[in-house]
């Protein structure tokens, strides 16, 4: 057997191993709970975006809602929300009137 004085010891983990009546289970943990939750987001957020009609040219660079892989810069977040820096730039590609620029142009002109 195993060592000497821990008889009892050995006779008790022999005998434990001979039920098969207890079930034993485990908690997940907050990681795991998290990861769970966090995937299920992901394939709602997909989901949403593949059924959207909306912004189909971001989809063509962004095709899967992926948080581990990093698309672009500054810039080309600026680009795809339509916002700050390049407001004067996209005017012209969506047709629409940029009224800062708008009133930069009307101000130089009337110097």
């Amino acid at each position: 057997m195993g060592n000497f004085g821990n008889e009892r010891a050995d006779h008790l983990a022999k005998e434990g191993t001979f039920i098969s009546d207890e079930t034993i289970s485990f908690v997940p943990s907050r990681n795991q709970i998290r990861n769970g939750e966090n995937k299920i987001i992901i394939e709602l957020w997909q989901n949403r975006w593949n059924e959207s009609n909306k912004a189909r040219w971001t989809k063509i660079l962004i095709d899967n809602a992926n948080l581990d892989r990093l698309y672009g810069d500054f810039y080309m977040n600026q680009i795809l929300a339509a916002h700050g820096v390049f407001s004067e730039h996209q005017a012209g590609f969506f047709e629409k009137r940029c009224y800062v620029y708008m009133a930069k142009k009307r101000d130089l002109c009337s110097m």
